[in-house]
């Protein structure tokens, strides 16, 4: 479970090392103005983790869409001799 640890927007000036400290350790800080939310810091690594799932849901999503295609008996496919041929032209013309 995270421990949410909430600061003023003052401290980003007054106290940033101490913010960042606790931005890597505990995962977030959430920054507040005027008594309400304003903005979520996260540490490098957790944001490197959020990107990867990102790229990992970006993955998955686009295997469905093909294995759905695969199960469309309206889709057309192109023999992979053609698929090659094709691409051996562009490539020999660029």
């Amino acid at each position: 479970m995270y421990e949410t640890h909430i600061r003023p927007s003052a401290d980003l000036r007054q106290h940033y090392n101490e913010i960042s400290k606790l931005a890597n350790e505990k995962n977030h800080v959430i920054i507040t103005k005027n008594g309400h939310i304003d903005i979520i810091i996260i540490g490098a690594e957790e944001f490197r983790k959020y990107e990867a799932y990102i790229q990992e849901q970006y993955v998955l999503a686009r295997l469905d869409e093909a294995a759905k295609e695969l199960d469309d008996p309206k889709t057309e496919f192109t023999p992979h001799d053609e698929v090659w041929a094709t691409l051996e032209k562009e490539w020999s013309e660029g």
